[in-house]
């Protein structure tokens, strides 16, 4: 229900459900130093209060020298079953 120019330059940490744990975001954030791949379910809010599930796979690319070039996020819907 956003409109693009409410969620352009915002974080992402305004999408969040109030209930989901802010520790897994810590845990996200740690990542780029452990240089490798984080999955997590997160759930989301929409503008009206409803939420929804998402799948989201974080990964962190490197070069031969380990330094990092990328960083990307891949989302899809949760099942229900998974819900």
């Amino acid at each position: 229900g956003y409109e693009d120019h409410e969620l352009v330059g915002e974080s992402f940490l305004k999408l969040l459900h109030p209930t989901m744990p802010k520790v897994f975001f810590d845990m996200l954030y740690e990542n780029p130093v452990k240089k490798d791949k984080f999955i997590m379910v997160i759930k989301i809010i929409t503008k009206d209060r409803r939420y929804f599930w998402m799948l989201s796979e974080y990964i962190t690319k490197t070069n031969n020298f380990g330094e990092i070039i990328t960083q990307y996020n891949r989302s899809t819907a949760v099942s229900s079953y998974i819900v």
